[in-house]
């Protein structure tokens, strides 16, 4: 079964501005997401950057919304981690300056972790669907992989000001919750305090996209500055 992962929509709420210490009357929000399936691949996606919007606001995608993942076929699980990210910096390098943060040691060699442990996982179990043995895991090395980021921005003027994650399986009903929209947030119910989410769904298809057309697609986009803006 092939599915994509998809955001419908993120919001944000920037708040605190004296503590951040730095004009929020613009921001400059994005978003960055880690995928892993069963294959051992890990796909990356990044959004362009939406230039100055208001504190708070919400961006729309249009058609069935930005792809993270996908299309193609998980192999039984699809593990995700996700950052809002604020950027304070020209965004006409954004897109240079995303490709060398990811492209560090340290961030690949944490995604390296997690697509061997799913390889390991698989071929112990002789090619079986690695399921909750493995998925919690998997998770947990792809939120590594995005704090690891965050620590690699502190020396850029990018902010990654909240992290999500979570996982789909195929045996659920449906399989990998596809069809079925939701919708993530952070402090949503805290005063004085920056909050963001995103709407996602798992929409399930008839075609599967090579995760390297895919990638770089976006990577040629994020070369053109006119185009990388939002």
């Amino acid at each position: 079964m092939s599915v994509a992962f998809v955001m419908k929509s993120f919001w944000w709420n920037f708040k605190g501005s004296r503590q951040l210490g730095y004009d929020l009357r613009r921001v400059e929000p994005y978003v960055l997401a880690f995928c892993a399936d069963a294959s051992g691949q890990i796909h990356r996606s990044v959004t362009p950057i939406y230039a100055n919007s208001p504190r708070a606001g919400r961006q729309q995608m249009s058609g069935m919304g930005h792809i993270f993942y996908g299309p193609r076929d998980p192999g039984g699980v699809l593990a995700f981690a996700i950052a809002v990210i604020e950027s304070d910096a020209d965004i006409r390098g954004a897109g240079v300056r995303m490709e060398a943060i990811l492209s560090r040691p340290e961030v690949t060699t944490a995604t390296k972790a997690a697509s061997d442990l799913i390889v390991n996982a698989v071929a112990a179990a002789g090619n079986a669907t690695p399921v909750g043995a493995i998925v919690g895991g998997v998770v947990t090395l792809l939120e590594s992989t995005l704090q690891i980021v965050a620590r690699a921005m502190q020396s850029n003027p990018d902010d990654v000001m909240w992290l999500h994650s979570g996982s789909f399986l195929a045996d659920t009903s449906p399989p990998y919750q596809w069809g079925r929209r939701g919708e993530v947030g952070s402090a949503l119910a805290v005063r004085g305090r920056s909050a963001f989410g995103l709407e996602y769904e798992v929409v399930r298809t008839t075609v599967a996209l090579a995760n390297d057309i895919r990638v770089e697609a976006e990577e040629n986009l994020r070369s053109l500055p006119s185009v990388f803006v939002g």
